[in-house]
């Protein structure tokens, strides 16, 4: 979340809200933006995109929202961790041993078998 200072009215703006400026400046009548004081607070990643890999090294990556990826590779998760799909196109998870694995089918129903 930014905070935006235009002259002495302060105003929070969350990821998405730029538009809405840009209606509120329309509707009172000013054509360009106000000298905006921007000040970002956190920890984030500073960039929508990488056009190279980045390690994130031990850290975990989380998000409150939806997360897309392109690709997930487990391979170095270890090998007991079983991700593919049978012929039903279940996910299984567990041990390897079939006791205590986690199933979820296609249709998002979870077992423990």
């Amino acid at each position: 979340m930014a905070q935006l200072t235009p002259t002495n009215r302060s105003f929070q703006f969350n990821d998405g809200d730029w538009n809405r400026l840009r209606n509120i400046l329309n509707i009172i009548g000013t054509s360009t933006f106000p000298q905006l004081e921007t000040d970002i607070s956190g920890s984030f990643v500073p960039y929508t995109g990488a056009d190279q890999n980045v390690d994130l090294g031990s850290f975990n990556l989380t998000t409150t929202g939806l997360g897309t990826f392109g690709e997930i590779n487990l391979n170095k998760v270890g090998a007991n961790i079983i991700t593919a799909t049978d012929a039903n196109g279940d996910l299984r998870l567990g041990a390897g041993g079939g006791t205590n694995d986690l199933k979820i089918d296609k249709d998002g129903n979870v077992d423990v078998f």
